[in-house]
């Protein structure tokens, strides 16, 4: 039930309308401009009008809970069954530009863990910078655990900004705390792969 769990935490009123790097694995990691791929011979995750492409190991498996937003975990039965990288395209409706864009999805996103889950602890937050190409985008990132059902989790959440309009990009690796730190490197390449398309996706 997790991927649900992460894209029910996630959901903040995306706009239907709207089509839908840098990391950061603790308090003190710098971000990571440089694209890798997730595995060996990866899977590539490119959907039209979802406004991105993503590299994810071959073994896992991509998922589409609604038209904004994209999971990748292990396959039911494994370990990384329980790690899950989801990307979610939002639309806050106060935003008037990319950065409150950012802002609001990102207080949201506090705001929903605090309401559906426990002892909610922020154990690392900073700036986050993503360029590739002639993009260069500004947003922010952290690194936040909580309690769910009686497990504690950890989530690295990183937020952008499209390149234009209001709509933001939410990335986020969640894992029980115990196997966070196994399936990390995996989540880590995923999102140096993580390309943002320019214009519509």
């Amino acid at each position: 039930l997790l991927p649900k769990f992460d894209w029910v935490l996630d959901s903040f009123r995306p706009n239907p309308a709207d089509s839908p790097a840098t990391a950061m694995s603790g308090a003190k990691r710098s971000p990571s401009r440089a694209a890798s791929p997730a595995a060996p011979d990866p899977k590539r995750f490119a959907e039209p009008g979802y406004g991105y492409s993503i590299q994810y190991p071959r073994e896992w498996v991509a998922d589409k809970p609604s038209a904004t937003t994209a999971t990748f975990s292990g396959k039911k039965g494994t370990d990384a069954f329980q790690a899950v990288v989801a990307i979610q395209n939002v639309q806050p409706p106060s935003a008037k530009t990319p950065k409150q864009a950012v802002d609001q999805a990102f207080a949201d996103l506090m705001e929903s863990l605090k309401k559906k889950a426990s002892d909610v602890s922020i154990i690392g937050e900073k700036p986050l910078i993503y360029k590739k190409a002639e993009i260069n985008l500004h947003g922010r990132q952290m690194v936040v655990t909580y309690t769910f059902s009686g497990l504690r989790y950890r989530k690295w959440a990183s937020v952008l900004p499209r390149p234009d309009g209001t709509v933001a990009h939410i990335w986020s690796y969640t894992a029980p705390e115990k196997g966070y730190e196994t399936f990390r490197p995996l989540a880590d390449a995923m999102l140096k792969s993580w390309t943002i398309n320019p214009g519509s996706g």
